[in-house]
This record gives structure tokens, sequence and C-alpha cells, in this order.
């Protein structure tokens, strides 16, 4: 079997849009059911869609309670994947804190003085170290709302990688059966012939 075969390409756009849906789902569901349902989604999505580990361990926390990051971030920080497309690639965390620190709350859609206040961090950025290619300050620019949700998932997936936790090599595991009462049980299964 070839590589290509072995690891075949996702469709991107497919994969983003799948994993979109399934975030703002589960963020309008209460935590319990939330994290449910997004472990259940890891483990049952088509081909195209199945996220990497460290991407199904971003999700799980997400839709998990607590880790200071939700759904709604995951859903940004997708969001400006798919924009960005092959030149998402990922964020030094350092990059990433330096960024979300010196951006301002963006405003609901762009607007000149955000564009300015983005190619202004760019230009002070470069220096010292935690400068961006063009095409993400582009993406910066074109989509204020994402930027700070990017951002904050971009430095939590490295926390992820930086852990270098063996368990981060494996989808989280799948969800648990409901528990149920000894007496639910026995209503919900039928009654065996030899009783």
């Amino acid at each position: 079997m070839t590589e290509a075969a072995a690891n075949p390409q996702r469709p991107v756009l497919g994969h983003f849009a799948y994993w979109i849906d399934r975030l703002r789902t589960a963020d309008a569901l209460p935590s319990a059911l939330a994290d449910r349902a997004v472990r259940a989604a890891i483990h049952e999505a088509p081909p195209g869609c199945r996220p990497s580990p460290v991407e199904a361990w971003l999700f799980a926390a997400a839709a998990g309670p607590g880790d200071g990051i939700d759904c709604a971030h995951v859903v940004g920080w997708l969001r400006l994947r798919r924009a960005l497309g092959d030149e998402a690639g990922a964020l030094d965390p350092e990059t990433a804190r330096y960024w979300h620190r010196r951006l301002d709350a963006p405003p609901r859609s762009s607007t000149p003085r955000w564009a300015r206040r983005v190619r202004s961090v760019a230009r002070d950025a470069e220096p010292l170290g935690f400068g961006l290619p063009p095409r993400r300050v582009a993406a910066f620019c074109a989509h204020p709302a994402w930027v700070r949700p990017y951002l904050r998932c971009a430095t939590f997936e490295a926390w992820l990688v930086a852990a270098d936790d063996p368990e981060l090599a494996e989808l989280p595991p799948p969800i648990a059966p409901w528990p149920i009462s000894d007496d639910a049980r026995a209503r919900a299964l039928p009654a065996s012939p030899l009783q």
C-alpha cells in the first residue's frame, strides 16, 4: 500500500464544516450532554472528517467542563483555519500569547481601524520574533471575530503537543453507556425463558 493510500488527505472544507456543526450543536447542550455528543462524534466521524488525536483532545476539552476553553473558541479556531487553508499550520504558543495580549477586543466585522491595529501589532512583533506570515495577518484583518478564539486554541493545542503525553497520541476514550439502575435494566431486558 502506498503512503498516500495509508494516509489519505481529508477534504479540508468537509472536515471543518463537520466539526463546526458538531461543536455549535454541543455548545447549545448542557455540559454533560455536550461532552457525550462530542466524544460520540469523534468516534463516529466519517473518514474524511476524523480529527487528529490532538484535535480530538481539543474538541473533548472544549465540550467538557472547565479547561478554560469552550466550543465557541474552537469554532472560531476552525473557521480561521478554514479561511487560511494550507497556510493554517501550527502557531508557536509564545507568538499566540503575544498576539492575544496585544490585540484589543475585536469588532464584529472588519473595520479599517481593526486592520490598522493588526498591521501595527505585526510590525511590532517581527523584530521580537513573534511575526506572522502576511497571509495570516491578512486573515486576522479580514476575520476579527475569529482571531482571539484562534489564538487561544493555538496556545491550548501547543500545550497539548508540548505535554508529550502518550495518551494524547490516541483519541479520547469513547463514551460509556448511560448508567441505569438495576430496576431499569430488568425492565429493559426481555424476561428469560428460564424464569
